[in-house]
């Protein structure tokens, strides 16, 4: 069994080469490769309830996905409201 087996997922943008994350985001470390990684406020709020969600970069996301069956994925809640303001530029945060 893998140790990551009960983990569950946040897929993050790396910090390197992003200009500007989404408001209210912190930087983690990714579970897998540990570069730096963006959570946002959604992903935080997220990870606070769920003691196994973690995050993981895109890459790393991609690379354990890889060979799955039965993937199950979902949104975070406000996570749709802050993409939006980030890239309409709305200044309401």
């Amino acid at each position: 069994m893998d140790k990551n087996d009960d983990i569950d997922i946040l897929i993050c943008a790396k910090t390197a080469g992003m200009p500007r994350p989404v408001y209210g985001s912190v930087r983690a470390d990714c579970l897998e490769c540990k570069s730096s990684v963006w959570v946002s406020a959604s992903g935080q709020k997220a990870m606070s309830g769920n003691k196994n969600l973690k995050p993981c970069c895109i890459e790393c996301a991609n690379e354990k996905m890889k060979d799955e069956k039965d993937i199950k994925a979902s949104i975070v809640p406000g996570a749709i409201d802050e993409l939006r303001r980030h890239f309409m530029k709305v200044e309401d945060n």
